[in-house]
């Protein structure tokens, strides 16, 4: 296990435009399985499924188990259609609607920061999931995995894959004598688990599972839509019993698909070792051949700039931002210097980022510029001049009385354009600030798999192989 924790170790997200691809346990072969929630996966899950799919020429069964026992959430960029308590395996056609009209409205909202190419996509995937009917299939999971499947063949790939459902497993004779074998076993279950999560803890710093309080089982109970976490003294046949994800990571790999490749992300890979030190010492089995798979691509251009990636965008953003503070901070400290920031705004901006005409602040800028008097600026000058002579420090209280006095007197004839300027660039200002939003929103490696296409991800894929 020293071996595999070393090998986790290297087990990170990937940086831009690269893939990660560890083979934690032996080398893969033609015989593979990858497993997933039925959800609105990322491109990362994505290359989970291809790497499986392509695996080898030739290949005997690539095989994907949905787990649709997780929990009924689905998240576009920062927005998220929680259907909870309910879990994956229970929706039904009044649900699917409220995923289709949340699918469409995350377009409106995100679409402005898209691409061309990433918006085409995102509305072929709409057309897709639109002309599904959630009645010609026996569960969500299959109805997802068709979405899935000809969103693949628009871009010219058939797969092949074997699919299974956690819900269907759960509910064979198999599973319940895993169960039972749990149960039975559990004081060594119960310390080999938690012996696990403290080791990955000292050795990699954290684990995304907490230990098990004394009495708690790595399953679910669900009854009536409500799943809740099942203990030794409430076992009842009223319950679905559904595993979590240490339980389900022993039975895929050891029980169900022990002869096959596990294709993991890196999320799956972290409680994997916890699973693999119960399977090993408890059960005294073989570690199984592994392999982690998971890929970064960032979404590489913007709907209103095509030359612009989104980092640079959010660069341009900010230093829009930069100037009018300081145009702000000038309208009432220093207004002869209102039109040369507003020349440097007008280089930066473009007109459409803004809510805002700019020419029309440069029409204002240049009355304000007509009417202040010159020779009150010229003052203005000469005293700050003194003011940052260093010898002048004693009298620098009296010199900035001065200044504020003078700078009175320049804002007086201007005052109501001066308010007029203030009111329209606080405007500006939050319309900037909620660009900036949106644009960091879109700037991640956790998009939506439909917005771009698998061949990029297999690309990678083949220069990585």
């Amino acid at each position: 296990m020293i071996l595999y924790l070393e090998k986790l170790k290297e087990v990170k997200i990937p940086p831009d435009n690269s893939v990660l691809l560890i083979n934690l346990a032996g080398n893969p072969d033609e015989n593979s399985i990858t497993s997933h929630q039925p959800i609105i996966f990322t491109p990362g899950v994505l290359s989970k499924f291809l790497f499986n799919e392509n695996l080898k020429d030739g290949h005997l069964s690539k095989t994907i188990v949905y787990n649709d026992s997780d929990k009924a959430e689905f998240k576009i960029f920062s927005s998220m259609l929680s259907l909870f308590p309910k879990t994956l395996e229970n929706l039904n056609t009044e649900d699917i609607e409220q995923l289709k009209g949340f699918i469409r409205e995350c377009y409106e909202k995100y679409s402005e920061f898209l691409s061309q190419k990433n918006k085409e996509n995102y509305l072929k995937f709409l057309d897709i999931i639109n002309c599904k009917k959630f009645g010609d299939f026996s569960n969500f999971s299959e109805f997802w995995h068709s979405i899935l499947s000809e969103y693949l063949e628009y871009f010219g790939y058939k797969v092949n894959f074997t699919v299974n459902y956690v819900s269907q497993i759960s509910e064979t004779p198999e599973f319940k004598d895993f169960f039972d074998f749990i149960c039975s076993n559990y004081e060594s279950f119960f310390e080999l688990y938690n012996e696990g999560v403290e080791i990955f803890r000292k050795n990699i710093g954290f684990y995304p599972i907490k230990k098990l309080e004394k009495g708690e089982l790595p399953f679910w109970g669900i009854n009536k839509n409500e799943r809740k976490t099942m203990y030794l003294d409430n076992i009842s046949n009223d319950f679905q019993i559904r595993p979590k994800a240490v339980a389900w990571a022993i039975y895929r790999r050891y029980f169900l698909y022990n002869q096959k490749t596990d294709i993991l992300g890196i999320g799956s890979t972290y409680y994997n070792f916890v699973c693999d030190y119960v399977a090993t010492n408890l059960l005294k089995l073989p570690i199984p051949k592994t392999t982690v798979i998971s890929i970064t691509i960032p979404l590489n251009k913007t709907a209103n700039m095509e030359e612009d990636n989104i980092k640079t965008k959010i660069e341009k953003l900010d230093k829009i931002k930069s100037i009018l503070n300081a145009f702000k901070y000038s309208i009432y400290q220093n207004p002869e210097r209102l039109n040369k920031i507003i020349n440097n705004l007008l280089k930066e901006a473009e007109e459409k980022i803004t809510l805002i005409n700019l020419q029309d602040l440069k029409k204002l800028t240049n009355k304000i510029d007509l009417i202040i008097d010159k020779n009150l600026v010229k003052q203005k000058e000469k005293l700050l001049e003194q003011i940052n002579d260093k010898n002048n420090r004693k009298i620098k209280k009296e010199l900035t009385q001065k200044i504020n006095q003078i700078n009175q007197q320049i804002i007086e004839p201007i005052k109501e354009y001066l308010e007029e300027l203030n009111r329209n660039v606080e405007i500006i200002e939050l319309h900037v600030e909620k660009l900036m939003e949106n644009y960091k929103e879109v700037d991640t490696r956790d998009y939506p798999y439909f917005l771009i296409s698998p061949q990029e991800i297999l690309d990678k894929i083949y220069q990585k192989t």
